[in-house]
């Protein structure tokens, strides 16, 4: 089998915690090209303290594609503000893509954001955080 023949995209849809916000990744962690990279959420996510339907974002509607390496980062809310809206915070995402040879992947990720809810918060009292070195 030829090295061009092995490669693959493998494109997931994750989530960070960072600094009390929640961050949906879309990325591409395989070693091919991506095309035509397309999430279904379910239910659908309401992000930006409520203000926007946050999984109908073109991005995860109509990408073209997505190179091997590339994540994009998408805003979704404030742990506080998220978890003050609702009850549970589970949700389904349906991630559909094809290599650049025309075949068909699908893969869905499980993710509950309420996992998160115990985490403590660090935050920055007077001042601006310490420089690194």
């Amino acid at each position: 089998m030829s090295r061009a023949a092995e490669r693959a995209p493998d494109v997931i849809l994750d989530v960070d915690y960072e600094n009390g916000a929640f961050v949906l990744v879309l990325a591409n962690i395989g070693d091919d090209l991506a095309c035509e990279v397309r999430v279904t959420f379910a239910p659908k996510l309401v992000g930006i303290a409520g203000s926007r339907t946050v999984s109908e974002a073109g991005v995860f509607r109509k990408l073209p594609y997505l190179r091997p390496e590339k994540a994009i980062r998408v805003f979704l809310d404030s742990a506080p503000l998220l978890f003050a809206r609702r009850k549970r915070n589970a949700f389904r995402a349906e991630v559909r893509y094809r290599d650049r040879r025309g075949k068909d992947y699908s893969q869905t990720f499980v993710h509950d954001l309420d996992a998160y809810r115990d985490l403590p918060e660090v935050r920055s009292v007077g001042g601006p955080p310490p420089e690194r070195p």
